[in-house]
C-alpha cells in the first residue's frame, strides 16, 4: 500500500482513535501495510502486521500503551470482528473487513519512550518498601505472589518455579553475571498461568524498571536478547509486550508506577500501584513484582564490570510446568 492512500470508509462502524502510541503513527505514515485479525477480546482487538507483529485497539477505558490505538468506545463485541479478518492499515486509520473503521483524525499522540529520569536512592528505598507491604496485602495470589495451600500438585510445583527462578535472576543482576541472568530469565517465559504467563509479566515488570537510569543501564542490551532467543516459549500477545519492555516501553500506568516510585511519596506510589494490580488476573500482581525486583537492583553497590560466568545453568523446565499458550 503507498503511505498516502486513504482508507475507504465502508466499513459498517466508525470509531474515532482518542490516542495512539506516536511510533505506530510514524510507520504509518511511511508506509501501510495489509495483515489480519490476531484475535479478540472484551476490550481490545490484536491485529497482526506482515511481519509477525502486533497492534491493539483498545477500549477507552484501557491504558495507553505500545502499538495500541485507544478507541472512543468501550468495547469492539458489537462489530463482530473475527479472528482472521483482513486488516488494512495506513496513516488514515485502520480498517477492518466491511466491520470497522478506525479513524486517525484529531488522535492524540501518546509517547512511551523508557524512562530516563534519575534515581533518588533514598526516596526509592523509602517507596519500595511501602509498596512491597501494598503488594502483598493487595495483590492477586496464583502467579508471581504465591497462593496459600496451592489446588493441585501442578500450581504448587508452577508457584515453587516461579519463585525459584525470579530470585535466580535477582542474585544474577546483583552478582553481575550475565551469563546467569540470561539462562535465568530465559527459564521464566512462558512459565505460569495466564494468557501472558506470570513470568512474562515479572519479566515484563524488570525490563522497564531496569531502564529507570536510561538505555545504557547495565543489563538493559540483554533485555533484548532474552526475548529474541526464547520467542518460540511464549505466544504473540506476551511476546509483543516482552519485546517492547527489553526497549523500556511500557503501558502508562506501568510508566506512572516508575515514576512515582523514583519521584513520589509512599502515598503517591502505593495509589500508582492499584491501576498496575488491575491488569489482567493475575498480571498487574506479577508486573509489579518484577518492577519491585529490577528496582531494588538500583540500590545496589555497582556489580563487577568483568562478565562472571555462571558454574550451575538454569534448571531445565517441565513441560506439564508450562501453561498452554
Amino acid at each position: 500500500m503507498r503511505p498516502s492512500e486513504p482508507i475507504q470508509p465502508t466499513a459498517t462502524g466508525v470509531l474515532q482513535a482518542r490516542s495512539t502510541d506516536a511510533a505506530l503513527l510514524a510507520r504509518l505514515a511511511a508506509c501501510g501495510w495489509r495483515g489480519r485479525v490476531h484475535s479478540v477480546f472484551t476490550r481490545t482487538l490484536n491485529l497482526e502486521t506482515p511481519t509477525g507483529t502486533l497492534v491493539t485497539l483498545a477500549g477507552r477505558d484501557c491504558d495507553n500503551a505500545p502499538d495500541t490505538v485507544v478507541v472512543d468506545a468501550p468495547g469492539f463485541t458489537r462489530f463482530e470482528v473475527a479472528a482472521g479478518d483482513v486488516v488494512t492499515a495506513s496513516r488514515a486509520g485502520i480498517a477492518i473487513a466491511q466491520r470497522l473503521h478506525v479513524r486517525f483524525d484529531g488522535t492524540l499522540r501518546w509517547r512511551g519512550d523508557p524512562p530516563p529520569w534519575p534515581i533518588d536512592a533514598g526516596v526509592l528505598r523509602s517507596n519500595l518498601g511501602f509498596v512491597h507491604a501494598r503488594l502483598l496485602a493487595a495483590g492477586t495470589p496464583g502467579g508471581m505472589l504465591a497462593a496459600a495451600g496451592a489446588a493441585d500438585a501442578w500450581t504448587a510445583e508452577v508457584a515453587r518455579l516461579l519463585a525459584a527462578r525470579a530470585e535466580q535472576v535477582r542474585l544474577s543482576l546483583l552478582r553481575g553475571d550475565e551469563v546467569a541472568f540470561r539462562a535465568h530469565a530465559a527459564s521464566l517465559i512462558g512459565l505460569g498461568p495466564g494468557l501472558t504467563p506470570s513470568g512474562d509479566d515479572f519479566l515484563v515488570g524488570l525490563f522497564a524498571a531496569l531502564h529507570l537510569d536510561g538505555p545504557g543501564v547495565r543489563f538493559a542490551p540483554l533485555c533484548d536478547a532474552i526475548v529474541v532467543e526464547s520467542a518460540g516459549a511464549t505466544n504473540a500477545v506476551s511476546l509483543a509486550a516482552l519485546r517492547h519492555a527489553a526497549h523500556g516501553r511500557v503501558r502508562e500506568s506501568i510508566r506512572q508506577l516508575l515514576w512515582e516510585l523514583t519521584q513520589g511519596t509512599p502515598a503517591q506510589a502505593a495509589a500508582a500501584l492499584q491501576p498496575v494490580l488491575a491488569i489482567g488476573s493475575t498480571s498487574g500482581t506479577d508486573i509489579a513484582a518484577g518492577i519491585l525486583c529490577g528496582a531494588g537492583i538500583h540500590l545496589a553497590p555497582a556489580a563487577s564490570t568483568r562478565t562472571q560466568l555462571s558454574c550451575v545453568p538454569a534448571p531445565a523446565v517441565p513441560a506439564a510446568a508450562h501453561a498452554p499458550s
